[in-house]
């Protein structure tokens, strides 16, 4: 009997490992990785960003909001930048969460620049819209799928994934800004209401234009008539030149749109990867060309896409993942922008249950590969420098002049320190990230139902851990190096 007891108990226990549901302890899990990043980084671009979110203020009491830019410029409240190079839209959602803290800067003096707390405060808006992220993916991921269970799956990647956490925990930035409005756009399409597809779809562009390139896809792909496309998407950009026409002629803002990172990254997108008769061929160009044309060929109309929405919606989720991907893998581009996957990927890898098992075990090797090569090609990331000013460093009581700390200045020279292989491992690190995204893209066509005939529908929760887990060891090696820093500087009480 005891037997019997010990083997049904077994069998239980087995059937909650491999069963399709996410469980409390496990979303407890990744809110606590997510915690454990939060308050271990303070990026110089957060800072700038605040900075700028409360100047908005400035230039708005004062009287001419259009003075923001050359306001900017002058960085009276210590930002890590001189020009804010970006629209309005950029920062504006952020400047209405951050009054409490211009309250506190403009009135009692406190200076957001210096305040760990206070530019906690302004992280916090991220980690908030990544919340909604994950709400709004598991309502996407339902259409797609029918899955309640899946769909939670989907939302679990998402909120779980290393990229969101390096983009919103570690750095702070505000791609999440862009990201939420669009998946309200889409969420909307999917429901039939293209006009508040459109407005939110033009609100996202004025806010970060990344989303221009997906959405023309979803456009090819929803609307066949080529002048309604540009009709459509000229309401889709409506909202940048509303911003232009705003700020025509203001004080030092063409100069701040020359010098700052927007002009950098779109002058970049487009590389010459490879050379020709003609000259060099962007990759990411040619990409374009083959997504847009594929979009066009899908044999959707008004009715076909009443008739069958869900195809239509797997089609439009696939289509964005791959132009986003696209992006990653054939333009420049900052460490933490690899974030406008999240959710859409995770949404592609749940809808074919039948490649399930594989489709994880590719997540989790591309995901730990492609952060392994960011951080060894020397990315501004996992170093001992953005420790400094954090909420752990407040609690420590010191900062690092990572300049005197030698090879434990971060994590990447730490590594090359104590072994000489790992700079010839980054090929191989590129290698696992190109083969694992391909065949990530190649097996969850919307058109085939690919399959492995050997555990493909298995569930390995281990894989879940492991995809939630994938930054813990980065940032504690980083802590690591931070406590053990040979110079360190205290803080006057």
């Amino acid at each position: 009997m005891k037997k019997l007891n010990i083997k049904a108990k077994n069998k239980i226990e087995e059937q909650r490992y491999r069963i399709d549901k996410i469980y409390y302890s496990e979303w407890i899990l990744a809110a606590a990785v997510g915690f454990l990043v939060f308050i271990s980084s303070q990026y110089i671009d957060l800072r700038s960003l605040t900075v700028w979110s409360t100047n908005v203020w400035d230039c708005l009491f004062s009287g001419n909001i259009r003075n923001l830019y050359m306001y900017s410029y002058q960085n009276v409240h210590n930002a890590a930048h001189q020009y804010l190079g970006s629209e309005l839209m950029s920062i504006l959602p952020l400047s209405i969460w951050n009054i409490p803290i211009w309250i506190s800067q403009t009135f009692f003096h406190h200076e957001i620049s210096e305040s760990a707390i206070m530019l906690g405060w302004s992280k916090s808006f991220f980690v908030a819209l990544s919340v909604v992220m994950v709400i709004i993916s598991k309502k996407l991921a339902y259409i797609v799928t029918q899955d309640h269970d899946k769909s939670m799956i989907a939302a679990f990647l998402s909120g779980s994934s290393v990229f969101l956490y390096i983009s919103v925990c570690f750095a702070g930035q505000n791609d999440i800004v862009m990201i939420v409005p669009s998946l309200i756009a889409i969420y909307y399409l999917f429901n039939n209401d293209e006009k508040k597809f459109l407005i939110w779809s033009a609100l996202t562009i004025s806010i970060k234009p990344f989303f221009l390139l997906p959405f023309v896809a979803i456009l090819i792909l929803y609307e066949k008539n080529i002048l309604f496309i540009i009709a459509k998407a000229a309401i889709g950009v409506s909202g940048v030149f509303v911003q232009k026409l705003l700020f025509m002629g203001a004080p030092l803002y063409a100069e701040s749109m020359e010098n700052g990172p927007s002009k950098r990254m779109f002058n970049n997108m487009f590389p010459g990867n490879i050379p020709t008769a003609f000259g060099y061929i962007s990759l990411f160009a040619v990409a374009l060309v083959l997504i847009y044309l594929l979009s066009y060929t899908r044999p959707f109309s008004k009715k076909t896409i009443a008739e069958e929405p869900q195809k239509f919606a797997k089609y439009a989720v696939y289509l964005v993942t791959l132009t986003y991907m696209s992006y990653v893998m054939f333009s420049p581009f900052s460490y933490y922008r690899i974030a406008v996957i999240v959710p859409f990927l995770y949404i592609v890898i749940v809808q074919n249950s039948k490649m399930y098992f594989y489709n994880l075990i590719f997540d989790v090797v591309f995901s730990f590969s492609l952060v392994t090569k960011i951080m060894l090609r020397s990315s501004n990331i996992f170093k001992v420098d953005f420790v400094n000013g954090s909420i752990l460093a407040r609690t420590f009581g010191y900062d690092v002049k990572a300049a005197q700390s030698g090879f434990l200045e971060g994590v990447d020279s730490y590594l090359y320190a104590t072994n000489e292989l790992i700079n010839h491992l980054q090929s191989m690190f590129t290698g696992l990230t190109v083969i694992c995204l391909g065949l990530l893209l190649f097996f969850n066509r919307p058109d085939k139902d690919s399959e492995f005939k050997v555990s493909g529908e298995k569930n390995c929760r281990g894989l879940l851990w492991a995809h939630a887990l994938i930054i813990a060891p980065f940032i504690l090696l980083t802590i690591w190096l931070f406590a053990n820093a040979p110079v360190k500087e205290f803080y006057i009480r």
